[in-house]
């Protein structure tokens, strides 16, 4: 009886404590963002909010006009930070919001978050926005000394940015070449020679075809194409994740066209630009509104690739 009394003051005590705990005040920050795109100084800047405050409120707006949309930058926020129970996600779509008002922002931020933060973290002069909430306010590398970056230089030039886009970002902006036609046309050949062309610009990723080893078997069934395209598709993706420019001589088309086969739904990566090393209705057909390039045999083949190629690589 003793024993069960002990236990059950031990109990109530404990839970009186984690009442009181929870009743105590936390230190609320906020960084105000259009995240477009994240990068590395973000990633800086949050990191160095996490140390000012213990719950973070990570707020970003956006118009509905902006490409890539605040969806999607929200994603990109989630798939870094959302498992992360101290840094709060929210996404606001302000339309026409003023660029400096401060007044505007800080009944804003009381909105969003549901009272003034302790503090606001930003790379940027908005003290006044602070000094509105009545908090602290504290600057990160403001002359993008530690992290040389901004939206604006990546949104201008993203192949020469790429390496401070942040990893689950690069793949939005990196762009997918597919050299593709009938067997024995020279599509491997070909991308080799733009791999080594393009990689006077930028770096650039090439992913070989697979193709030969369903050749080699006297019989090859729909699941065979369907898993060489889906092992093409993997490939691909995962090199968009470390190259601005992505080289391929297959892709799922191809293995839907050889083989005959119905791949369902299955549904490959984009591709920006395909080359079609020789014209061929079927291929053409299957490509139907794509953007492709059919190269004509001759002096200017390579040259013609080159030039297309170039047109994609400085498309923004």
């Amino acid at each position: 009886m003793k024993l069960r009394n002990k236990i059950s003051r031990v109990y109530e005590i404990g839970k009186k404590n984690k009442i009181l705990f929870s009743l105590k005040k936390k230190k609320i920050g906020c960084i105000l963002g259009k995240f477009y795109p994240l990068h590395k100084g973000h990633e800086y800047l949050i990191k160095s909010g996490m140390a000012e405050c213990d719950i973070l409120y990570v707020i970003l707006v956006h118009r509905s006009e902006e490409v890539p949309n605040g969806h999607i930058r929200y994603g990109w926020l989630s798939q870094m930070y959302g498992m992360n129970p101290r840094i709060k996600i929210m996404e606001k779509l302000v339309d026409g919001y003023p660029s400096i008002d401060p007044y505007f922002w800080a009944k804003k931020t009381i909105d969003y978050v549901g009272r003034a933060p302790d503090v606001v973290i930003s790379s940027e002069d908005y003290g006044e926005w602070a000094k509105m909430l009545g908090c602290r306010h504290v600057q990160v590398d403001v002359g993008r000394e530690c992290v040389p970056i901004s939206g604006t230089m990546i949104r201008e030039n993203p192949v020469k940015y790429f390496e401070y886009m942040s990893p689950c970002v690069r793949s939005w902006y990196s762009k997918v070449v597919v050299v593709t036609g009938p067997r024995m046309s020279g599509k491997t050949t070909l991308m080799r020679v733009l791999v080594k062309e393009m990689g006077e610009l930028c770096p650039v990723g090439m992913v070989g075809d697979q193709s030969e080893k369903l050749f080699c078997k006297m019989w090859a069934w729909d699941d065979d194409y369907k898993q060489a395209a889906y092992e093409q598709n993997v490939k691909i993706m995962e090199a968009k994740k470390n190259y601005p420019l992505v080289i391929s001589d297959t892709d799922w088309l191809y293995y839907r066209i050889i083989g005959e086969s119905d791949l369902g739904n299955f549904g490959g990566v984009k591709v920006d630009l395909y080359l079609l090393t020789k014209g061929e209705e079927k291929f053409e057909e299957c490509l139907g509104e794509s953007n492709y390039r059919v190269l004509m045999n001759g002096d200017n083949f390579v040259s013609d690739a080159i030039k297309y190629v170039g047109e994609i690589i400085n498309k923004k």
